[in-house]
């Protein structure tokens, strides 16, 4: 169908891994990490993209884990992407390195996340990045500590993306006084136990808590600790 008239912000259904597309009321186009199934990404994006829209404006990959860019090696081979925005973060994995043979043979502009870094969406929305902070990026090895948060804000929804931010990073984000409210908070690490910080949730107070996991995943998430932790 045609654009809507308001904003949509869709948790794909990937499995066990994270896809998030916004698409805003003038059309544009964002999807952050794609999963790690390609078949499943293109399929979600089908049934949430006119036929004939082949075009996605910005993609982010909040870091290199599998389950989070591996799909997205499908999306930018199938859609005209027109910029990424990714951290610096060395990942060391074949995809990873797949990803990075892509994006170089297909001449996209790759934009390092840093920490205050907004962009704009149009129609009154932006993208607002959290973490990661240059000095952060710079001497982390961990790459869920170089992972990207950001704050998606529009004159009617706030959704908080936490990708697999590590609770150590969302506590530098409350003492940073970080904006973190929100209507929608999408859960870290796939609501694994101790993953979500629990003054970052309070701090935040949002109205729902999204989990993106694969049914029956051996990792039993989301763990019921962090279940009753949202209660």
């Amino acid at each position: 169908s045609a654009p809507s008239a308001e904003l949509s912000v869709a948790f794909l259904d990937v499995g066990q891994g994270d896809a998030t597309l916004v698409r805003t009321a003038g059309g544009y186009d964002l999807l952050i990490d794609g999963g790690p199934s390609p078949s499943a990404i293109t399929n979600a994006l089908g049934r949430r993209l006119p036929f004939w829209d082949r075009t996605i404006d910005l993609v982010v990959l909040t870091h290199p884990d599998e389950d989070h860019v591996a799909g997205l090696l499908d999306v930018i081979e199938r859609y005209e992407v027109k910029q990424v925005l990714a951290p610096d973060f060395p990942g060391d994995t074949a995809v990873f390195t797949r990803w990075q043979e892509t994006i170089q043979r297909k001449g996209l502009k790759v934009t390092p996340a840093r920490q205050g870094q907004t962009v704009d969406l149009g129609e009154g929305t932006r993208l607002e990045v959290l973490s990661p902070s240059t000095v952060a990026a710079s001497i982390t090895v961990d790459a869920n500590a170089a992972a990207i948060v950001a704050r998606l804000v529009s004159p009617s929804l706030t959704v908080l993306l936490l990708s697999d931010a590590t609770p150590e990073v969302q506590r530098a984000l409350v003492a940073d006084g970080q904006q973190v409210e929100a209507h929608v908070l999408k859960l870290p690490h796939h609501g694994a136990r101790d993953g979500l910080d629990p003054e970052l949730l309070k701090m935040a107070d949002p109205e729902v808590a999204v989990v993106s996991v694969g049914k029956n995943n051996r990792y039993g998430h989301p763990a019921p600790e962090t279940l009753k932790l949202l209660s």
